[in-house]
């Protein structure tokens, strides 16, 4: 599990909005190589509804490894080996850099209706889950 910790700073009838602090990018595995762990930028999350959860408190978060695996490989390398089958498609059916330019693209388009479809059948198993209330 990966955990970090945040503070609400929204409530709505369905969810909440989490500020992560700091300490959220040097947990990560990833710190060093990510331009965005060192430049200040403020992560705000959206989670499910946690029992007693009011704006301004402050969460502990977690989420699996094998959940954010799982993104990485759905938003960058499914993209990549359809854009690669959909031109390897066209240049040796049609034959044309055209037509294999376009294909492509609907390579990339059909990646993103898969990743649009798998992403409303899982709509919250995805998100952070809120494990405490912190003090």
């Amino acid at each position: 599990m990966i955990k970090s910790t945040g503070i609400i700073i929204d409530k709505k009838s369905d969810s909440l909005k989490v500020q992560l602090e700091g300490e959220a990018c040097a947990t990560c595995g990833s710190n060093n190589e990510c331009p965005f762990a060192h430049i200040g930028i403020v992560h705000i999350i959206e989670v499910p509804l946690f029992e007693n959860a009011e704006k301004g408190d402050r969460v502990e978060l977690e989420i699996e490894e094998k959940k954010i695996f799982f993104l990485s490989v759905l938003f960058y390398l499914l993209p990549s080996i359809l854009i690669i089958v959909f031109a390897l498609a066209g240049s040796f059916i049609f034959k044309s850099d055209f037509i294999t330019a376009v294909l492509a693209l609907f390579g990339v388009l059909f990646s993103l209706l898969i990743i649009y479809i798998i992403d409303k059948k899982k709509k919250n198993s995805f998100k952070h889950k809120i494990k405490r209330l912190l003090k």
